[in-house]
Parts: structure tokens; sequence; C-alpha cells
């Protein structure tokens, strides 16, 4: 199965004694610039690479269209339920 470079996130694991914790400010794994090469990162032979699927994803125009039209949706209706039962 092959999946789109676009749903992909790669990040590298830092080493043990750096692992960040909830209250620090270290991150637990870096993520690389897209235009860093493995040899640029310092990686070898049996370095580890975290490779996430995002799984689908949205355009951020769709997420402002339906965040903003639902919410005239929803105050419009409650208008109208508003009107009906006060006549």
């Amino acid at each position: 199965m092959q999946f789109s470079i676009e749903r992909q996130r790669i990040t590298i694991p830092q080493l043990e004694g750096a692992k960040g914790s909830a209250d620090s400010k270290i991150p637990s794994s870096v993520v690389p610039a897209d235009e860093q090469t493995l040899v640029e990162l310092g990686l070898g032979d049996g370095a580890v690479l975290n490779i996430k699927d995002l799984g689908n994803q949205i355009s951020w125009k769709a997420v402002y269209i339906i965040e903003y039209v639902r919410t005239l949706v929803v105050v419009g209706g409650l208008c109208v339920c508003e009107n009906k039962s006060s006549n």
C-alpha cells in the first residue's frame, strides 16, 4: 500500500538522555526540514526514523467555510425558532 508524501510526518527521535517531558521545553523528537537529506542530518546506517500517516486531510479553505457557515446556520435557526415560539 502506498501513501501520498503529503500525508506523512517524519520525525527523528532524540537521544535517550535528551527526551523531553511534560514540563520540559526540549522536544521528544525533531521534525526535519523538507530540504534536509539524511546525510545532512547526520543519520547513517541503522538510524531510526519515525513515520506517521496523518490520514486524509482537508484544506484550510474548507475548514474556514465549514466553521463560519455552520455558525450562521445555527444562529439563524435559533432566531427563526425564537420568532415562531413568540407568536
